[in-house]
């Protein structure tokens, strides 16, 4: 395969017609981080026309099941197994904005039609094609017309705000809003309470009655971002109360990356270090620019001066959400 770069949310097909979602983009030349989202299988579910059908191997992909995979490697910068693949091993390639151009020049069904609608609306409002992609189902080609997502790829995190002003996206109504919280809490094992605060109607909207993904990708593969831990000193299960320190939406990118500075923390780390949030879950990718404080449990490492939290990871219950400007700001030692 001849590709310079993979980005997070492409997609890859082996020689034995496994498919694979590519997370954070390309760690190198030869690594490519991945989710194995489906598999062959007699259901009548086709790829792109090719012939042979295709079923998810999970009904939700939860820390847990991502991490499932016979092929794993360990990165010492992140202290985690991955699973992977190579570029020698990817019999085909398939990118969001590719698919743009695809279904522009060829919609059939009723929500590849939505999904060309929604896009022009969206070069309509200054946003440039080449900064919008479709990714998941609808890009593969093997998509429910009838209840499938729109997975809306963004190249630039900037425009998140811009599809918000542009007004196209619907915010889910209070009913919808708590069936989604109900999903998310039951897929991650937190509060009902914890995921209704981490709805974003700027990430998760209605487009005419079909629920749309907007998902910011990096130009550059997210890894570079996170911190190096093969130095770190292992701390544990920790709980802190954050300020952070949000400038801009690079947070958005997978791995999401916080920084800010610990108020509060359930064991005693000395207090006013440093800190860095690390998660592998994009659901928490979902806080606002404008949070300033938020509480936050993980696996946490002393690196310097800074502590580093790891959510999402298969070792202890993790999150992070936002606070008010004091409920919530104390926390109870363990």
């Amino acid at each position: 395969m001849n590709r310079a770069v993979i980005l997070d949310h492409d997609y890859v097909v082996d020689k034995y017609l496994n498919v694979y979602q590519v997370v954070g983009g390309s760690i190198n030349e030869w690594i490519i981080p991945v989710i194995h989202k489906y598999r062959v299988s007699r259901e009548k579910v086709f790829l792109g026309g090719r012939g042979f059908g295709l079923a998810r191997l999970f009904e939700k992909y939860t820390p847990r099941v991502a991490s499932i995979s016979k092929k794993k490697i360990f990165l010492s910068f992140i202290k985690a197994s991955q699973p992977f693949i190579t570029p020698i091993e990817i019999k085909e390639y398939f990118s969001p904005r590719e698919a743009v151009s695809r279904l522009i020049r060829r919609a059939g069904d009723a929500l590849e039609k939505k999904a060309v609608e929604l896009i022009s609306m969206l070069i309509d409002a200054g946003i440039s094609m080449s900064e919008l992609g479709v990714t998941g189902s609808l890009m593969m080609g093997i998509h429910n017309p009838r209840i499938s997502d729109i997975d809306l790829v963004v190249y630039d995190c900037r425009l998140v705000d811009e599809i918000r002003q542009a007004g196209i996206l619907t915010p889910f109504s209070n009913g919808l809003r708590r069936k989604w919280a109900e999903q998310q809490s039951r897929r991650l094992g937190i509060p009902i309470s914890i995921a209704e605060r981490l709805y974003n109607p700027c990430r998760r909207a209605l487009f005419k009655g079909t629920q749309v993904s907007v998902i910011p990708v990096s130009r550059r593969p997210g890894w570079l971002s996170v911190p190096d831990l093969s130095r770190a000193t292992y701390l544990g299960d920790l709980e802190v109360i954050v300020k952070l320190d949000i400038n801009d939406c690079n947070y958005m990118y997978y791995p999401h990356v916080f920084r800010g500075e610990v108020i509060a923390s359930n064991r005693k780390i000395n207090e006013k270090r440093n800190a860095t949030i690390v998660s592998y879950e994009s659901l928490y990718s979902f806080i606002s620019a404008e949070t300033k404080l938020a509480k936050a449990r993980g696996v946490s490492y002393l690196l310097d001066n800074t502590v580093v939290i790891v959510i999402g990871g298969r070792e202890t219950t993790s999150y992070i959400y936002p606070l008010g400007s004091s409920s919530g700001s104390r926390i109870t030692s363990s």
